[in-house]
């Protein structure tokens, strides 16, 4: 296998850990707000692991669209947003108890947390190469 073949081949692998990772970070949100029985927790973890993995594959084809890496922060703040949304949408359809602002920063809180534990530069790296075929690429020195 050539590089971008090992990189396309990497990248739903990836995008399946982050969205592991954000769910397993989700589950003590949503446990402390009313839903932590085990039966219920299986179905929501399943619902909302599903959300994010969609949701992270879909931003990280926004990143590999993206003219610079200078744009990488704006991109997080989109990602971490949207990962957000979406898991406190799922989590709302399974009844939370508490206040569904508190929910929702809550969320976004762990979310910020993990995607600050892969580091700037690992998820960077990870999405340039998503998008090595021709979205993201450096400047060319002159």
């Amino acid at each position: 296998m050539n590089d971008n073949e090992n990189a396309a081949h990497d990248q739903p692998l990836l995008l399946t850990d982050l969205a592991t990772k954000l769910t397993i970070a989700a589950h003590p949100v949503a446990a402390r707000h009313g839903m932590g029985a085990l039966w219920l927790w299986v179905d929501l973890g399943i619902d909302v692991w599903t959300v994010l993995q969609r949701r992270v594959a879909h931003l990280g084809r926004k990143l590999a669209r993206a003219r610079w890496p200078g744009e990488f922060e704006v991109w997080r703040q989109c990602l971490l947003a949207e990962l957000t949304d979406a898991a406190y949408r799922t989590t709302l359809r399974y009844g939370a108890q508490t206040s569904s602002l508190e929910l929702e920063m809550d969320l976004y809180q762990a979310f910020s947390v993990v995607l600050d534990d892969i580091g700037r530069e690992t998820l960077l790296c990870h999405m340039l190469e998503a998008g090595s075929d021709g979205g993201i690429m450096p400047a060319r020195s002159r």
